[in-house]
């Protein structure tokens, strides 16, 4: 089953391919540190396993959380992005 994940601003959308069905919700951790940092965890395993990345470049932010996420799929070794 491909597992989806979304960054904050696209959580409606992930939640909608989900409903769609075939998909899978992928589970991430979020915080903001106080000095404006963000942190972002994958928190499901990806390990082999077929992954979509939702999330737009509406902002400066949307785009660095989505190369964020993208960034933290492939380090765990996602099958196919």
């Amino acid at each position: 089953m491909t597992l989806v994940f979304s960054i904050a601003d696209y959580d409606y959308m992930a939640e909608a391919l989900v409903r769609a069905g075939r998909f899978a919700r992928g589970d991430v951790s979020r915080s903001n540190f106080p000095d404006g940092e963000h942190y972002l965890r994958v928190e499901a395993n990806v390990i082999d396993k077929h992954v979509v990345a939702v999330g737009g470049t509406i902002s400066d932010t949307a785009t660095l959380e989505l190369y964020d996420l993208a960034c933290a799929l492939s380090s765990r070794t996602a099958r196919r992005r």
